[in-house]
């Protein structure tokens, strides 16, 4: 009784793996696996050299977070991940770490980043119904736009998840890919 279940997994992968191999996933996730590397790299290595020889990052940051009321950093956390999603979750996580009890601004920041991505997956929606836009937006990412498609969204997540893609456009062109917002929602 337990060897029909797993045959069955098994199967399924099985047809996944033809599958992904028809369409040429697996060369794609290659290839876009070496540009990540190769950009982290170029930008990376030269940012991470120059915050340990010229810039004392720790000092700027006890700066800001004791000249800048909580408030303030909060309202620029939650526009960064509305708007911007350009500045990193991780930065704001230390400096929920200097509350004496930092779990409940951990929580305010999780809420918050999701709630982000709720409105920016909706600003992508609207962007969407602009046709000059939704175009621009089509020959932009002509080349990622098919593999997306064919790869479904399962690929489109993993992509977001665990690249420097910030979450901010994932979301923006989640509506571009015909992602459901119920599949959005859902995470």
């Amino acid at each position: 009784m337990t060897g029909k279940p797993f045959n069955s997994i098994w199967k399924n992968l099985r047809i996944q793996h033809h599958d992904n191999r028809r369409i040429g996933v697996y060369g794609y996730m290659g290839l876009t696996a070496l540009k990540i590397i190769l950009l982290y790299f170029l930008f990376m290595v030269p940012l991470v050299l120059i915050a340990r020889h010229l810039i004392d990052a720790e000092r700027i940051f006890q700066y800001l977070t004791d000249n800048l009321s909580d408030s303030l950093i909060i309202g620029i956390f939650f526009v960064s991940e509305s708007f911007l999603g350009m500045i990193p979750p991780d930065i704001f996580m230390i400096w929920g770490t200097k509350f004496d009890s930092p779990i409940p601004v951990m929580v305010l920041l999780g809420l918050l980043s999701y709630t982000g991505g709720v409105i920016s997956y909706l600003i992508g929606h609207w962007l969407a119904l602009r046709p000059g836009y939704q175009s621009l937006f089509r020959a932009r990412t002509r080349k990622i736009h098919s593999p997306c498609k064919k790869m479904g969204r399962r690929f489109h997540y993993y992509f977001g998840t665990l690249s420097f893609f910030p979450f901010l456009n994932d979301c923006h062109s989640n509506k571009f890919i015909e992602i459901p917002p119920q599949a959005l929602f859902a995470l």
